[in-house]
């Protein structure tokens, strides 16, 4: 899922996605629901909270595979 978000442009930046993830760890929770309908229940939640804190997933400055020209890919944590 991931993979499709980040091809499609639609992810900005990984900053608050880490940082609220490192929140939930601590919280240790039964179940999350983190977007659009999808719930994860702790047996899947470490999966979860590893994606999304190795993986990069933020905007590539690519959008659908297709890169933007002119567009400046900034960092923002």
């Amino acid at each position: 899922m991931i993979s499709l978000y980040r091809s499609s442009g639609i992810f900005a930046s990984e900053g608050p996605v880490r940082k609220t993830t490192e929140r939930l760890v601590k919280l240790l929770p039964k179940m999350i629901f983190p977007m659009h309908g999808s719930c994860i229940d702790d047996s899947l939640f470490s999966k979860y909270t590893k994606a999304t804190t190795k993986n990069e997933f933020a905007y590539s400055g690519m959008i659908l595979g297709q890169k933007l020209e002119g567009q400046k890919v900034e960092s923002v944590s």
